[in-house]
């Protein structure tokens, strides 16, 4: 498919339909990404949206947080956190009940640091439950164990109820650098959770297949977890 057409004549709502999701399917935008929130505005703006072919999701920003000039990845901007109270937050949805049954899946988002990440437990990136000071039935990602990792509460059907018990966990221990981008991709794919950074595999397990959690009155958060906990 070409980069670019030119067309001519009155288009019907169909065909823009069509050339719609032509544009969307290209930058892999289908029916199946549930959540899609850009940062492509103006500094200080706090109004988040939800650019996902359906785009039925509303985002609600909590204390300071904002899109801001200082660091971007794309766009123009990027959401900011300070990590003492913003974070956001999406009311309770079936798309983010992932653990709640055995299909496949990803999640990956783009995480930049003002201060290393180098040791023991750090913030939560975003999440509906998981591990923290008191655990939830679901799953978050954050930096725990001195590295990336993923966790899921309240399994049943897996080896044990909660994922950082697995006898192989869902880690990686490593330092992400201060002042640096990093793409951070969470997958289950036929029953085996893989961790991905910048597009480099750095975890795989398997074993857990029938593992399964529904939190479905859960909300989605971004930028802490539910104990306050903040990125």
């Amino acid at each position: 498919m070409a980069d670019s057409a030119t067309l001519s004549g009155n288009l019907t709502v169909n065909d823009r339909l069509v050339l719609t999701q032509m544009q969307d399917d290209k930058y892999g935008l289908d029916a199946h990404v549930k959540l899609l929130i850009h940062s492509d505005t103006t500094d200080g703006s706090t109004t988040f949206t939800d650019s996902s072919r359906l785009g039925t999701h509303t985002i609600t920003a909590a204390g300071g947080a904002q899109h801001k000039t200082a660091q971007y990845k794309f766009g123009a901007t990027s959401i900011y956190f300070d990590g003492t109270g913003d974070y956001l937050t999406i009311p309770a949805s079936a798309d983010f009940d992932f653990m709640a049954d055995t299909n496949d899946w990803t999640i990956d988002f783009w995480m930049y640091s003002t201060t290393a990440l180098s040791s023991g437990s750090g913030p939560t990136f975003l999440g509906i439950g998981g591990e923290g000071d008191a655990n939830a039935d679901g799953w978050n990602i954050g930096y725990y164990g001195s590295g990336f990792q993923p966790t899921i509460s309240g399994m049943s059907g897996g080896s044990t109820a909660h994922s950082w018990s697995w006898s192989n966990k869902m880690l990686y221990v490593t330092t992400f650098s201060a002042n640096t981008w990093y793409h951070l991709t969470w997958v289950r794919s036929s029953g085996i959770f893989y961790g991905f950074i910048d597009g480099v595999k750095v975890f795989e397990v398997s074993g857990e297949t029938n593992a399964i959690v529904s939190a479905p009155t859960s909300t989605l958060e971004i930028g802490r977890n539910k104990y306050g906990k903040y990125s």
